[in-house]
């Protein structure tokens, strides 16, 4: 599908787009509230400051995407691939995260406030200045040193 006929649809009131494939689509601002995306493929796509909260993307690949300043919240990523995506000042509240890849995300400054985090994988994330409260952290992969700094972070 072109990004031009994904808008159109989307314009007209369409949410369900799972297994979409649009790589560096610009997305930027976009309202897709309450979308599903689930299998899709937005691989190095802009969404800066995007609303995709309340969204459903399972399995999704948004690997080197822009996400920064973007609503995430109440969203639902099990098992999406996010390694390398800037999700700076994020708002990734109550998002579910489980067993999502987030290698080398860039997440400075992002709230993950009761985010699940189950098994996810944040290793070499930038993670400074998260804002973690009441999070869910189970088995979820990262370096000693960023495990540290975490339990810090939480008060532990």
């Amino acid at each position: 599908m072109s990004p031009n006929e994904f808008l159109r649809r989307l314009a007209k009131g369409e949410r369900e787009f799972s297994g979409l494939t649009m790589h560096h689509v610009n997305l930027s601002g976009a309202d897709l509230i309450g979308i599903i995306l689930n299998g899709s493929n937005l691989h190095s796509s802009n969404l800066i400051f995007a609303y995709l909260n309340r969204a459903s993307l399972i399995k999704i690949n948004l690997e080197d995407a822009d996400l920064s300043g973007a609503n995430l919240s109440q969203s639902d990523f099990t098992l999406a691939r996010m390694n390398y995506a800037d999700l700076s000042r994020s708002n990734l509240t109550e998002a579910n995260l489980t067993e999502t890849e987030l290698t080398e995300a860039f997440l400075v400054k992002a709230d993950l406030t009761m985010s699940n985090l189950t098994q996810a994988n944040l290793l070499r994330a930038d993670m400074t200045s998260v804002t973690l409260s009441g999070i869910i952290f189970r088995e979820t992969s990262m370096p000693d040193g960023q495990i540290r700094n975490l339990y810090e972070d939480l008060g532990f």
